[in-house]
């Protein structure tokens, strides 16, 4: 079997949604698929259209020699009929759309960003929200499968009219490789009072709360510290999320805005536990590293996480004090961490490429074999 893989990004494996379809081809590749992928600079051919055009040329030329083809849930709002009818066309909802008229984000509690947003009033305006919504449910209805990770991905499809024999869940996992480097970080390692957060510093990935997160565990936990990793995005470095955070503990706090997969087992090596306070997610791979680096994580009841991480680890979305808790109940008791440390890697250990690829193969497989039948 051949499949395409078309990635709206450049294809880094630091980046959330090249990261799944880059490790789900070299899983697949393992049971004897031919996969090959392409990033954005790949796929922009004529700068004078945007993606979703660029996307839909790319693919009216070689999606024929493929049969798979894989974009993102929003980057094809065009007819079916323009496309080869023997190809399967998978639309894979890496940060499904829809979640953003449910779900309420916070503001960002600091002045410069309430400025910045009054400058540009459009980049988070309700019509551009609606309008992207639609795009990507005329993108989901033409496509001939729909892939989600999580199960409130697919309650909100079918809500919007999906058929449910369209939309497959199939969660993501591990490679063999970080299964390994970040498995072999022993889960009764000595480390200090230090919380863990991989992600980006935005209002989605809980940014808002963040300042009094670090002061109310500063007051429960004197020396407790913090790493923030992967945070560039709105802000690119180190400085300019330290200003967003209380200056009294700036000394407790180490930010790095960028890092590679390989050094991540390092950077969590003398963590204790580890933070995720994420509104939305497809699925929640920092949160994963995590728990197969021994870390027990305390997060937000929000798509993704919710799928496979324990419910006592999780809070409702926007409970600041409901993460602080857990985190200090973690870190004042060291027995029942330890506890919690062990359970968190056995649980990680679960959730492998390996499994998501030989689901995912017969899963299209079944579905090609269904539409030849069809044509």
């Amino acid at each position: 079997m051949k499949a395409l893989f078309c990635c709206a990004n450049s294809l880094k494996r630091e980046l959330g949604g090249p990261k799944i379809q880059i490790e789900l081809a070299e899983a697949l590749r393992m049971h004897d698929w031919s996969c090959d992928l392409r990033g954005r600079e790949e796929i922009m051919r004529d700068s004078s259209v945007d993606y979703s055009h660029n996307l839909k040329s790319y693919l009216q030329e070689f999606s024929e020699e493929y049969d798979v083809v894989e974009y993102e849930h929003f980057l094809l709002p065009f007819e079916r009929s323009l496309f080869p009818s023997k190809t399967l066309f998978v639309a894979r909802a890496s940060l499904l759309a829809h979640h953003y008229l449910r779900i309420r984000l916070p503001k960002p509690t600091y002045w410069l960003d309430r400025v910045r947003k009054a400058i540009r009033p459009g980049v988070l305006h309700p019509s551009l929200v609606k309008a992207g919504v639609a795009q990507a449910q005329k993108t989901i209805e033409e496509a001939d499968l729909v892939n989600v990770a999580n199960r409130q991905d697919f309650q909100v499809l079918v809500e919007s009219g999906i058929p449910e024999n369209k939309i497959l869940v199939q969660p993501y996992g591990l490679s063999e490789q970080s299964i390994r480097k970040l498995g072999a970080l022993d889960a009764n390692r000595k480390t200090s009072p230090r919380v863990a957060f991989i992600g980006t510093f935005d209002v989605r990935k809980g940014a808002s709360e963040m300042p009094a997160i670090i002061d109310q565990l500063v007051q429960e936990i004197p020396g407790v510290c913090f790493r923030l990793l992967g945070t560039a995005a709105e802000f690119q470095t180190a400085e300019d999320v330290l200003k967003r955070l209380p200056q009294k503990h700036r000394s407790k706090i180490e930010v790095i805005p960028h890092y590679q997969s390989e050094q991540l087992p390092s950077l969590l090596e003398d963590c204790a536990v580890g933070l995720f306070p994420s509104y939305l997610e497809s699925f929640g791979f920092a949160a994963l590293e995590m728990m197969m680096a021994s870390l027990p994580v305390a997060a937000y009841r929000a798509p993704g996480p919710s799928d496979f991480m324990p419910s006592d680890w999780l809070v409702q979305s926007g409970d600041s004090k409901g993460l602080v808790s857990l985190l200090s109940r973690w870190l004042k008791d060291p027995v029942f961490l330890e506890n919690e440390r062990r359970r968190a890697s056995t649980l990680a250990k679960t959730l492998t490429w390996e499994k998501v690829a030989i689901s995912t193969s017969l899963l299209y497989k079944k579905a090609i074999e269904e539409k030849f039948s069809q044509i």
